[in-house]
């Protein structure tokens, strides 16, 4: 759940960081210099809310593993190491 929550909440943040970076090495303007419009607030938030939901989508579409699932842990068949994985 942790994991979870911190995928969304950096996937909403990589906007404004990125953001604030181009700002940055672009035209020189160390973070705090500058006030930035509400505009930019706007678009940055709707942004950051997109791409928090693509990577809900991604992280729903791929379970990590389904609850109740017995899992094989790694081992070594013919000579070659099997990785573990739940079945």
């Amino acid at each position: 759940m942790v994991r979870f929550l911190g995928f969304t909440f950096l996937f909403f943040l990589l906007p404004f960081a990125l953001y604030a970076a181009w700002r940055f090495f672009k035209a020189g303007v160390r973070p705090g210099d500058e006030r930035w419009p509400l505009i930019v607030w706007l678009r940055l938030g709707v942004v950051g809310i997109l791409a928090m939901l693509a990577s809900l989508l991604v992280i729903l579409a791929y379970p990590e593993n389904e609850a109740g699932g017995l899992y094989r842990p790694a081992h070594m068949e013919n000579g070659q190491i099997v990785p573990g994985r739940f079945e």
